[in-house]
């Protein structure tokens, strides 16, 4: 029996996709315990919650949230994404469990959904807004009533956390790309 065309490329391009990031001598410092023992290091203890801590204010270390590095010679836009999405996400977590254990209150699974979109938008370029809607899991009408309506007004407080807290670990300082008019200090 034939496969559909789509199935076929699928199971074609994900060897090649590890092939090619392998042959390039992929390297990233969530693959390197040694690396990440540095940056844990690096890490400013206070965390991102207290009033006035800055983690990454200008000239501070910023490495808990940087992207993850991969060698190759080309910007491959699938990866690049995955990896810093990933790091967002896996900051995000990093910032929740800081912030149960100092404040001694655990999260509501809707808050922490709410965090990790925020700390993932502003990864992807987002200025972070607050959305005009949920998504789209709290739209099924068991979120209609006061019960389902409290998990999203959640959602938009954890988006609201996540937003400012993905500041201070500095996210959105990495989404910028070099353009001739950019000048060191600016």
């Amino acid at each position: 029996m034939r496969q559909p065309l789509m199935q076929n490329r699928a199971a074609r391009l994900v060897p090649a996709v590890v092939l090619v990031l392998l042959a390039a001598g992929c390297a990233s410092s969530w693959m390197n315990g040694q690396q990440n023992a540095v940056h844990t290091a690096e890490v400013n203890q206070a965390g991102p919650y207290e009033a006035g801590a800055a983690c990454c204010a200008p000239g501070a270390s910023c490495a808990r949230c940087k992207p993850p590095a991969y060698c190759s010679p080309w910007y491959i836009d699938c990866v690049d994404d995955f990896l810093f999405r990933k790091k967002a996400s896996r900051c995000a977590n990093t910032a929740m469990k800081r912030y149960e254990e100092q404040s001694g209150q655990e999260l509501s699974s809707a808050f922490r959904a709410g965090v990790r979109q925020a700390y993932i938008d502003l990864a992807d370029g987002s200025w972070g807004l607050m959305p005009a809607v949920p998504p789209e899991e709290y739209w099924k009408a068991e979120h209609r009533r006061p019960a389902g309506q409290h998990e999203a007004q959640q959602w938009f407080a954890g988006y609201d956390s996540g937003v400012q807290w993905a500041r201070q670990d500095g996210i959105d300082q990495y989404r910028k790309v070099a353009t001739p008019g950019m000048h060191s200090g600016y």
